[in-house]
């Protein structure tokens, strides 16, 4: 529709009035002939279909696809074009500019509003395009609302690197279609793109190069939306209950895991991974907490993981969001269990995408354990402070290629992990991997916890 946008704004009534009188006049002229009143019935209800079909489109074009199909038009005239002189006011530093400051580099003139929640969930793809071709693109988001509005709104979500007001845009005459964004390389208009896009979207527009490009996972390969009621899915899920010798967890956690529904189950589309304070006996052992330990039945080799979830309270809690190598030695796990197990931790290697210490609220950090660094002296280690982690939820994400790995929250980075040296000890992760959720209760948790849930919205994966 794009493409046609100037035939459609001036032709459109030359073609579809004149088809619709057609019509009307082929029904007169049915209605008047000799034919069977069956015929008759049939061939005018073919054409009273025909009618209104041609007389939504008369009504569209002129009035609800109006205002779209005119900026489309404009726009379409204008490809091809200089827009260096584009300027609008920087609401970062107060000052106006022009886009001849980003000359050299292919400029996303994206029209957005604080009112439109396409544009904002866009803005982290966005984002994501900046950080991964720094050299190679900019994103200049223009909105013409007040820009005291604009600069306390930006302050509060992810955002592109250049947030500009300009009071006045009407010659694209957006608001109704946003966000609206326009493709400039060497100053010159070449595309225009109407409606969010996602950042494979976008790199393939601006022609990403084919070595980052590689490394674009967009493929949904394996989730769980936990959209059931009750009991979490058992092809996908198994709860690993089995003690280590000697009665107790690794790491001096002080909790049972069961396979109760009291302690993992479904609900309003969400899992709820739940910590107790309750006395509780198993394999001869009474332990005063419960909760629960997920492995997932399926494993895979690089990719990108984001799992959307809400992290429990309360000091002594300990969640985690992580993954164990399928060949990991571990009595009881789902793995080891289907004889895969035959390498012992930490050689067999662990990726942490996300753990939260309760006595660090909001605190969450990401580490890789291997044979050249693991347990509590482990090295590979990063984290960031986040806002409201136990009652708004955050996409913890980990992106693992061949080369390295990248963990961040809400799209921002907090540890990239890329040895230069790869062998056995450094680098154990290069075959599959597989999830496990739990959460633990470490010795000094709060005397006054009752109970608190790891909510997960879901988990993907992307190849």
């Amino acid at each position: 529709m794009a493409q046609h946008a100037v035939f459609f704004d001036k032709y459109a009534n030359y073609v579809l009035i004149p088809l619709l009188l057609l019509v009307f006049a082929l029904d007169w002229k049915v209605a008047k002939s000799k034919l069977s009143a069956v015929k008759k019935k049939f061939i005018r209800y073919g054409l009273t279909i025909l009618a209104i079909i041609f007389g939504t489109l008369v009504f569209l074009t002129n009035f609800s696809f109006k205002p779209m199909i005119k900026a489309m038009s404009e726009v379409d005239q204008a490809m091809g074009t200089q827009m260096v002189q584009f300027e609008y006011l920087n609401i970062d530093s107060g000052q106006s500019e022009s886009l001849e400051k980003h000359k050299g580099k292919v400029v996303l003139l994206n029209f957005w509003g604080t009112f439109c929640p396409p544009c904002i969930k866009e803005f982290p793809d966005l984002k994501k395009l900046e950080e991964t071709y720094p050299n190679e693109v900019v994103v200049v988001a223009i909105s013409n609302e007040e820009p005291e509005k604009i600069k306390d709104f930006i302050a509060k979500v992810d955002r592109p690197s250049v947030v500009g007001y300009q009071e006045n845009y009407s010659w694209i005459n957006p608001e109704k279609f946003l966000p609206v964004t326009i493709v400039i390389k060497d100053g010159i208009i070449t595309q225009k793109l109407f409606g969010r896009k996602t950042f494979v979207e976008f790199a393939e527009i601006i022609d990403a190069p084919a070595k980052v490009k590689s490394e674009v996972f967009n493929k949904l390969i394996w989730s769980d939306e936990f959209n059931g009621e009750g009991a979490v899915d058992s092809d996908k899920w198994f709860l690993q209950t089995q003690l280590p010798p000697g009665g107790s967890w690794w790491g001096g956690i002080i909790q049972h895991y069961t396979d109760r529904e009291a302690n993992t189950y479904m609900k309003d589309g969400y899992l709820n991974l739940v910590a107790k304070k309750e006395a509780f006996e198993d394999q001869g052992e009474l332990k005063q907490y419960t909760a629960a330990r997920m492995n997932s039945k399926f494993a895979f080799t690089y990719g990108r993981v984001e799992v959307r979830a809400k992290l429990p309270t309360g000091k002594g809690t300990w969640p985690a969001i992580w993954m164990l190598n399928t060949n990991i030695d571990e009595d009881g796990a789902w793995w080891d269990n289907e004889g895969y197990g035959k390498t012992k931790w930490p050689n067999c290697g662990e990726i942490d995408i996300m753990e939260h210490w309760g006595k660090n609220q909001d605190y969450v950090s990401s580490a890789v354990h291997n044979g050249s660094s693991y347990g509590y002296n482990v090295e590979n280690v990063g984290g960031q402070k986040i806002e409201n982690a136990s009652t708004e939820f955050h996409i913890y994400s980990l992106e693992w290629t061949e080369d390295y790995m990248v963990f961040s929250v809400d799209g921002k980075q907090h540890m990239r992990y890329e040895p230069a040296v790869k062998n056995a000890n450094t680098w154990p992760y290069d075959s599959d991997y597989y999830f496990l959720l739990n959460i633990a209760i470490e010795p000094d948790i709060d005397p006054e916890f009752t109970e608190s849930p790891m909510v997960v919205d879901y988990i993907r994966v992307y190849q």
